[in-house]
């Protein structure tokens, strides 16, 4: 519980009302989760971006439509329009130079017209 509040995340205050002494049956002090706690909370967002990187990738596998879209938009921008990417490339000798660029200009398809 800890480490999914903490991967969201929420304030330490807020993971400390969830958390019950069982001796005593009441939430424990906000102060004693970054001090029981340090590791989860340390490694939280690490293990909830694992995650979700190890399910894309089983689904991209797979071939799912819906998540290989997701990938394109939030990875590339596919969404965006009128975006553009630029890479600077190496030249025949390792360089990289101004003269050495690729432009990828994102631009939004036509809609397909529903006769064809």
């Amino acid at each position: 519980m800890v480490i999914a509040m903490a991967a969201i995340p929420r304030p330490v205050r807020e993971i400390a009302t969830l958390i019950i002494n069982p001796k005593t049956g009441k939430q424990i002090d906000e102060e004693l989760v970054p001090l029981v706690f340090a590791d989860e909370l340390k490694s939280a967002q690490a293990k909830y971006d694992l995650l979700c990187a190890s399910s894309m990738g089983r689904k991209l596998k797979e071939g799912d439509n819906f998540t290989m879209a997701f990938w394109g938009r939030n990875k590339w921008g596919w969404d965006r329009p009128n975006s553009t990417m630029t890479f600077k490339v190496p030249d025949q000798n390792g360089d990289i130079g101004d003269d050495n660029t690729i432009i990828i200009e994102l631009v939004r398809a036509p809609k397909r017209d529903s006769s064809q």
